[in-house]
């Protein structure tokens, strides 16, 4: 009986103090580096794939284009690149952006005074760490570029609130960029919105808009020279750079899509042929069309060509992905439009139009990542979870836990069998 009672005892602080997520996080990185742990050698191939070996196989030798950063990064420590030492080196990447996260968790369970609101918002970490096209999902993917939006979403909320760091944001919009220029759509936008906010909340409201202004501006700014001029900078020919790259390859991965470091211009079928050919402005709009100046005209002209390109390619596999991610999301995508309908009330105009913008954020992220990529399910990761930590830290600034709690026990417990039935059913295969 003693030991039962200093195990509830145990229990019952761990649950009241904030480390018991602290505690959960570090066991949920142990389960992630599992393979790494203990199977040592046999890593596994889905953090280090093909491309992802490639990707760090690159760097600014290559030409100043987009996806170069990761490789240029890794060739800070490492003269070589190998398989195993790759999947280590990302492995602790992993575990270092784990460690921020639960950091920040736990320094959001110390804003719950009470334990009906600390138990409310245990619940909602729990499920913004496990649920669907969360990080549950997404560890599949943590070993490729997408941990390097990870980390540099960790800088930055390290940043925003620091008297000092917060002007160095500008900095982590150009890297995040860097890393991939499909960050503009995606996590450039949590950046922003949550910038916005603080222009609009905090007590230093103009040094947040001038950081916003500036980090906007450079960032739009860098996103269109790439749009213009990326596949221009790139050194090598498509056999030159095929060249370069199997010199540096270790492993004989021979991932060599040359194209697959201008915007994607071109489209490897693995056959060797592209078959993605950008097409005139006129193509597009016969009278308008000329009468662009040049620049524009390029720009619309090989976005629309891509879009178009695109759409003819999507399988069975990616139909099946996209109503999957739909359909589990759907309870909690209706939840956060409540929520921020909720927020809407009794708002200034300003606050109104950013709750607005924060209500379409993950349709419009998602509608533009499916018409530009096929990789549907990392792009609904992706505008998920921007929209689920905005979420997140609207209510924890605004004290809005108890409105979730009262939304949340009103759920039936067969309802909750029913959704969680539904997410192992649909979700998870398509993953797998």
């Amino acid at each position: 009986m003693e030991f039962k009672a200093k195990l509830f005892k145990t229990a019952k602080t761990l649950y009241s103090k904030y480390t018991s997520l602290f505690y959960f996080v570090l066991f949920y990185a142990f389960l992630l580096n599992y393979h790494t742990i203990v199977t040592a050698y046999s890593i596994g191939e889905w953090s280090v794939d093909s491309a992802t070996y490639t990707h760090h196989l690159v760097d600014y030798s290559f030409g100043f284009c987009t996806k170069f950063l990761p490789g240029a990064i890794y060739h800070l420590f490492f003269k070589e690149v190998y398989h195993d030492q790759l999947n280590v080196y990302l492995r602790i990447l992993v575990l270092i952006f784990f460690a921020a996260l639960s950091f920040f968790m736990a320094k959001a369970m110390t804003l719950q005074k009470t334990g009906a609101d600390r138990k409310t918002l245990l619940v909602i970490l729990a499920f913004y760490l496990t649920g669907p096209c969360t990080f549950a999902i997404f560890t599949q993917q943590l070993g490729m570029l997408d941990l390097y939006w990870m980390l540099f979403g960790a800088l930055f909320f390290f940043a925003v609130r620091n008297r000092f760091l917060k002007y160095f944001i500008p900095v982590l919009f150009v890297l995040t960029l860097l890393v991939h220029f499909s960050s503009l759509v995606s996590y450039i936008v949590l950046f922003v919105l949550i910038l916005a906010y603080e222009s609009l909340s905090n007590e230093h409201k103009g040094a947040y808009k001038a950081v916003l202004a500036v980090s906007a501006t450079v960032t739009i700014l860098l996103f269109l020279y790439f749009l213009l001029y990326e596949s221009t900078n790139l050194k090598y020919d498509m056999n030159g750079f095929n060249a370069e790259i199997s010199r540096r390859d270790n492993e004989n991965y021979n991932y060599f899509i040359y194209f697959d470091y201008a915007l994607y211009n071109f489209f490897d079928s693995g056959s060797g042929v592209n078959k993605y050919v950008e097409k005139d402005i006129t193509a597009f709009f016969p009278t308008l069309g000329p009468k662009l100046s040049a620049p524009l005209a390029k720009v619309i002209a090989t976005v629309l060509s891509h879009i178009q390109f695109n759409m003819t390619i999507y399988t069975s596999e990616q139909i099946i992905i996209i109503a999957a991610c739909l359909v589990t999301l759907a309870p909690i995508l209706v939840l956060f439009a409540m929520f921020w309908a909720h927020m809407i009330k009794g708002e200034s105009l300003p606050k109104k139009l950013l709750y607005t913008a924060a209500l379409l954020q993950f349709y419009i992220t998602y509608a533009i990542g499916l018409v530009t990529s096929v990789d549907s399910g990392r792009w609904c990761t992706h505008a998920f979870l921007v929209q689920f930590t905005f979420v997140i830290y609207v209510v924890l600034k605004e004290n809005q836990i108890s409105w979730f709690k009262t939304k949340l026990s009103k759920l039936k417990p067969w309802q909750i069998v029913l959704y969680l039935s539904v997410y192992g059913i649909v979700q998870v295969p398509a993953y797998c």
